[in-house]
Order: C-alpha cells, then sequence, then structure tokens
C-alpha cells in the first residue's frame, strides 16, 4: 500500500487489475495519484487514500493493465533517411 499521506486522484475497482509481482498477479482496486500509482491492493485498504475529490472508476470487469509504455521506433525511416538528402531546415538539417 501507501505511506497513509497520498490522497488518490483516482481509485480503479471492479475488474482484475494486473500487476507484475508474481506473488500477487492480480489485485482487487489501484490507486493513481499525479499520474503515479500509490496504492494496491485490497478496496478496504487502497480507500484509505481515498479523498473528497478522488474518482472512483469502476471498470465493470473489465481488466486493467497498469504500466504500459509504447516503446517503439520507425527503422525503415531511419535508413531510407541515411540515403536521401536532408531537406529539413537548421538545426536538423545541414542544408
Amino acid at each position: 500500500m501507501s505511506n497513509g499521506q497520498t490522497t488518490a486522484d483516482r481509485i480503479f475497482f471492479g475488474g482484475p487489475i494486473l500487476t507484475v509481482d508474481d506473488d500477487r498477479l492480480t489485485v482487487e482496486a489501484l490507486a493513481v495519484a499525479d499520474g503515479v500509482i500509490a496504492g494496491l491492493g485490497s478496496l478496504t485498504d487502497v480507500s484509505l487514500l481515498r479523498g473528497p475529490d478522488t474518482e472512483m472508476v469502476d471498470l465493470g470487469g473489465a481488466t486493467l493493465v497498469p504500466g504500459f509504455i509504447d516503446g517503439h521506433a520507425h527503422f525503415l525511416g531511419f535508413g531510407s533517411q541515411a540515403v536521401g538528402a536532408n531537406l529539413l531546415a537548421a538545426p536538423d538539417g545541414n542544408v
């Protein structure tokens, strides 16, 4: 959970919430404060982070998988850019 001093902006509950913890693959609730996971566990425990302005989000049985990061690249673009004329304006280009 949390140190008890954080107030959640949003608490998600009502569906399986997946973690990357082998000892606890799913939790009942997850709290977010300032864009960061502030607590997870049972709805009773996570509700301790609830404040008067906390948004309660009922997942309605949907699964929540927090923490996806879209790390991708356009490798074909890198290759074709290397053999073509760089017509970008300074400071990106050299024309």
